[in-house]
Parts: structure tokens; sequence; C-alpha cells
């Protein structure tokens, strides 16, 4: 591939020089340039770069294919310009409104440009506000030449002369505009490599192009050197433009192909880690042009005032209706974010497999509820439930019935404490917590009883020293005044536990607050008759 491309290279270079060799020969045997043998290389060069851009713009993606397709109706413009040129010099008798027009399309070729060079990273701004930022442009271009030459383009009306001096430092002006801003459209350094081929073949183009005008310009304003061969410089920049190879060329970035997934407007890393150059551009691109068409606005409006005031209007009612339009872009996308962040935020709080809260959550409500409760107020009673031996459905049926039985566990955990006012949490593995505010030890030691037959009735197979069935054990703890964090209720209800799965398993243990001698953790029916004698 490297290889093949090289010889493309070189097969479009040998073209090129040939263009430029035939086109010499064409103005000597023309004796002279404006021949119509001259013409036709002058009329060719601006069409070989603006198919060479339509090339371009089919192989890339959405938001540089817009820019390519918007530098190619510029080059376009040009050349028109020279076929205008061409018609007002060679063909007797043209119409004085064809031959003023000459000027009008050699200087609007700059909209089509500086609006690709404005256009901002994000496919989705692009297809949203385009059209707004294109009219204000366009707009603003066309003020712009009435304020420079005094007169409307196709009017019909015989403009003032321009003296030679003011049209080569216009365009000159206008050349110098658009490699600024190509120029800080490669400082900025896009996040697309496509976005950054681009604004480097631009910045390639607008230097040569406007080098060749200013030499161009100097040569026929100022001396006759080498009569005819000036026309030369402006076939370069065209032929600069079309021999290079987005993406492989000098100072470009290697372009990775579009995989078949990808949408086509989307580019890869668009949006993220952008230059704060390129989110200037991007955000001062609309501003600028709204300022221009203001500006000149008022500069028309002191010769044409009907028309400088309309233009005043329109562009204060563009800038108003994109603003309006932007702002509920934003507001759009924050709703958008925050319904993201919340879907995000409640999955990040549910266990995938049971489809009950997590432990994150199980963290999150138990410090709610620690933070809100006094010595004096309600109790808080914390279960912590162990399926028993459920490591041997695993080694025996196999992961799936393992994750089979978690299900249903939680399930019927979660359906048991219905109208108890209590939640139930995956704690991790094959354990779970349930948290019961507002309830007391006794019934908390009552609930899981009826969580521990609930789970009885499932009759889940396991084979084990507990029965046929899968069982859990439970242990309940109470916080008391004496606890100072939910560690250590989560530690006094750990300990119950323990006992109840000391004691053969399938059963509820209640745990004091803290251990000690002769204050080991009950198992239900001795907690049972303490709560009650107590």
């Amino acid at each position: 591939m490297r290889g093949r491309g090289g010889g493309n290279r070189g097969i479009k270079a040998i073209a090129c020089l040939l263009f430029v060799v035939l086109h010499v020969a064409a103005i000597r045997l023309g004796h002279g340039s404006a021949s119509p043998a001259s013409y036709a290389f002058l009329i060719a060069a601006p069409w070989i770069a603006v198919f060479a851009c339509l090339r371009f713009a089919r192989r890339d993606r959405a938001t540089v294919r817009i820019a390519w397709l918007l530098f190619a109706g510029g080059l376009a413009l040009w050349g028109c310009g020279m076929i205008v040129a061409a018609w007002s010099d060679l063909v007797r008798g043209a119409s004085p409104l064809i031959a003023n027009a000459t000027d009008f399309f050699y200087f609007y070729y700059g909209i089509g440009i500086i609006l690709a060079l404005g256009l901002p990273d994000s496919g989705d701004l692009v297809r949203r506000f385009f059209w707004i930022d294109a009219l204000q442009a366009g707009l603003a271009g066309y003020l712009a030449y009435v304020a420079i030459f005094d007169v409307a383009p196709f009017s019909g009306v015989a403009s003032h002369p321009v003296s030679a001096s003011l049209l080569v430092t216009t365009y000159n002006l206008e050349n110098a505009i658009l490699v600024a801003a190509a120029t800080l459209r490669v400082l900025g350094r896009s996040a697309d490599p496509r976005r950054r081929s681009f604004d480097r073949s631009a910045l390639w183009f607008l230097l040569c192009y406007g080098s060749c005008a200013a030499l161009y310009n100097a040569w026929t304003t100022t001396t006759s050197f080498a009569v005819g061969l000036d026309e030369i410089l402006i076939d370069i920049p065209f032929l600069v433009l079309a021999m290079r190879r987005p993406g492989n060329g000098p100072g470009t970035d290697a372009i990775p192909d579009t995989s078949p997934g990808d949408s086509p407007g989307d580019s890869p890393g668009v949006g993220r880690h952008r230059h704060p150059l390129t989110l200037l551009v991007d955000g001062a691109a609309p501003t600028f042009f709204t300022l221009a068409l203001l500006s000149l606005s008022f500069v028309v409006a002191r010769r044409q005032f009907a028309l400088g005031t309309v233009a005043m209007m329109v562009a204060m009612g563009l800038y108003a209706f994109r603003a309006g339009l932007l702002q509920a872009y934003h507001l759009r996308t924050q709703d958008a974010l925050a319904a993201a962040s919340d879907q995000l935020l409640r999955l990040s709080l549910q266990d995938d497999l049971t489809g009950i809260p997590n432990r994150r959550a199980f963290k999150q409500a138990i410090e709610l509820l620690w933070a809100g409760w006094h010595a004096d107020a309600s109790p808080l009673c914390l279960l912590l439930v162990d399926i028993d031996h459920f490591k041997s459905i695993n080694d025996t049926l196999g992961h799936k019935a393992g994750d089979e039985c978690l299900f249903h566990v939680a399930v019927a955990l979660r359906d048991g404490l219905e109208g108890a006012g209590g939640q139930v949490f995956r704690y991790g593995g094959e354990e779970f917590a349930v948290l019961l505010p507002d309830r007391a030890p006794d019934q908390a030691c009552l609930i899981a009883e009826t969580l521990l037959d609930a789970v009885r009735r499932l009759q889940i197979v396991n084979r084990t020293a507990c029965g046929e069935h899968v069982t859990i054990s439970i242990g309940v703890a109470a916080r008391t005044p004496a606890m100072r964090t939910p560690t250590e209720l989560m530690s006094a209800a750990d300990r119950a536990l323990y006992v109840a799965k000391n004691a053969g398993r399938d059963q509820v243990a209640f745990g004091p607050s803290e251990p000690g001698p002769g204050d080991e953790p009950q198992t239900a029916p001795a907690a049972a008759a303490a709560l009650a004698a107590g």
C-alpha cells in the first residue's frame, strides 16, 4: 500500500509538471497572455482542484466531508470567475454585466473557504446551525463587495472604477485573513485526525495561493517581467492542492480507515481532549460572522441606507434566533445528561444478577439512617442473611444453578419484607443484608423467622446436612446508644450470624451490641424468651 501511494504521488507530480510545461508552450505559441489556449489552462487549473476536493470529500466522514464540499464550492466560484474573465476578454461585445461580475467571483470564493474553516468539530452542531452561519457569511460577503466596489453585483449598474492599488490591497487582505483562520485551525489540533488533515491541506493551499497572488499582483502592476509567464503562478496553488494526499502527505497524520460500524456523522475522538484553541475558534466563528455583518451594514448604510438597515435587522434576527436554538440545544443536552446520570446511578446501586440494591446502596442507606438517628428515636435493626452450604450448589449443580438460587432467594427475601418497612440488599457473594428501621428487636426476630420460612418454601434442591433443600441462617442486631458507627452494628449482626451457623444453620440468632463474658449472641428461641422476659 505504501509503495502504491508513492507511485500515485509520482504520477500526480509528473502530470502537474506536464500541465505547467504545456501552459508555457501555449503562452509562447499564443504570443503572450490572454490567448484562448492560455485561458484553457487557467480555467482547467481551479477545476482540477475542485474535483480533487470532491474526491477527498467522498472518502471522509460527515463533518469533514462538509468542509471539503465548502472548500470545493469556494474554488468553483474562483473557477467561474476565470470563465467570466475569459468570456469578457475573448468575446467581442461581451455584456458589461458579465465583465463587472469577474471580481465578484474572485472576491466571493473566500466565503466558502472561511465557512469550511469555521465548521465546529461536533457534527450535531454543524447540522443544526450551519445554515444560519452560512447565511450570515454569505450576506457579509455580499455587503463587503458592495462596500468596496460601490455597486451591487449583477445589477447592471456601472460601478465606480476601483483603483488597482485598492483592488490588490483587498485581495491581499482577504488572503491574509484566510491564512490566519487556517493557521488557528492547525494550531488548535482538532481531535479528529481527518479534520487535522483537512486543516493542514487548507493551510498549504492558502499559503501557496496567497504568495502566488501577491507575486502575480506585484508583477502585473509594477513590471513587465516575463510577460505571459506570470500566469503560471495562477496554476501552482491549485495543482499543489490536487497533488496532496490527505493523511499521507507532508506534515499530515495517517488516517485510519472507517470501520463498518461507524456512523456517518461520528468521528473517533471528536469531543474528547479538545484543544482550548479549537474550542475558542468553534465558539467565536458564529460571533465573527455576526460582527462582520453588523460592521459592514453600518458602512453600507452611509451610501445605501435601505440595504444597510435591512442587513442590520437580519444580522440581529439571525443572531437572536441562533442563540435561542443553541440555548434550547444545551437545555436538551443537560436534560439528557441528567437522565443518563440518574440511570447510571440506578445501575451502579443495583445488583445485576438479583435485581435488588447492591452493597454500595446498602452502605449509603445505613449511613443515611445512621445520620438521622438519635438515642431517643425509633430503633434500627440489621439482619445479615447467609445461604447455607451455597458452595455445594456451585460444585455439584454448576454456577448457573447457583445464580438461579441467588435470584430466587433474593426475590423471596424481598417479597417477605412486604409490609415490614424494610429493604433487602445483596451484601456480597451468597450474603444479603436487611435494614429494618422503626422495628424493635423482637419484631426483627419475628421478621427474620418469616424470611427463614419463605426460603424453605422455595424448595431449591441442595442436599446437605441441613436437609434436601436450600436454607438460610440469619444474624439479627439492633442499634444501641453505645454504638457510634454503622460498623459496630454490622459487627454485632455478623457475630449473631456466626452463632446461628455454628448452632447448626437454618435458624435465627440475635446478638447484643458488644461481646462479653456471659453475654454471647443467642439463637432465636433463647433470644425470644430473653426479649419477652425483658
